[in-house]
């Protein structure tokens, strides 16, 4: 897992300190990765064969998620265009818990 960055209004791709989360990005063709995405187009109705392909952040000790605008502004996009902003956030938390879960 790498450190996660922010992608800044110029472009550039940065650290910053209220990102404190350590990601790594699913194949599409993991299975654990397709068996998410059936759930999430089961429950959401949404077409998930054109999202991102999946991310897995972990926080840590006293990490934290803030919530956050991934938008880029002044995107002009047409129906069915591939590109653009997200159009939904889906976050699950999982655990492999040893004891009692």
């Amino acid at each position: 897992m790498k450190r996660a960055k922010i992608v800044l209004p110029n472009g550039t791709v940065s650290a910053a300190l209220y990102r404190t989360s350590h990601i790594a990005w699913l194949e599409d063709s993991d299975p654990v990765s397709l068996a998410v995405n059936r759930r999430i187009a089961a429950m959401t109705d949404l077409d998930v064969s054109r999202a991102e392909t999946n991310q897995v952040s972990n926080y840590g000790l006293a990490g934290e998620y803030i919530t956050h605008m991934d938008a880029i502004q002044g995107i002009n996009l047409t129906h069915g265009d591939l590109d653009g902003n997200r159009l939904a956030t889906f976050m699950i938390y999982m655990s492999d818990v040893g004891w009692g879960g």
